[in-house]
C-alpha cells in the first residue's frame, strides 16, 4: 500500500513538473520572440517610443517618413524618433 501511494505522488509530481516546464518554455519563447526580430538599436528605440501604436499605424508612419525624406526604413525610424523627441521637448 505504501509503495502505491509513493508511486502516485511521484507520478503527480512528475506531471506537474512537466506541465510547468512546457508552459514556462512556451511563455519564454512567446515573450522573447518580438525582441529577437529587432536587430538594430534604431529598431528597438522606434518600437519602444511607438509601442502603444498598432503595427499598421507604425508601418504607415514609416511610409510617411520614407516618402517625406526619400530614405529607407532605418533612417525613417530615426527621423520619426527624433521628431517625437523634439515634440516632447517643445511641449513638455
Amino acid at each position: 500500500m505504501h509503495y502505491i501511494s509513493v508511486a502516485v505522488v511521484g507520478a503527480g509530481i512528475g506531471m506537474i513538473s512537466f506541465w510547468i516546464a512546457i508552459n514556462a518554455r512556451h511563455f519564454w519563447f512567446r515573450a522573447s520572440e518580438p525582441f529577437a526580430l529587432l536587430q538594430t538599436e534604431t529598431e528597438r528605440q522606434f518600437h519602444r517610443v511607438f509601442a502603444i501604436m498598432t503595427n499598421e499605424r507604425r508601418q504607415s508612419l514609416l511610409r510617411f517618413y520614407m516618402e517625406k525624406y526619400e530614405c529607407g526604413p532605418q533612417d525613417a525610424m530615426l527621423f520619426a524618433v527624433e521628431d517625437r523627441e523634439r515634440d516632447i521637448r517643445r511641449c513638455g
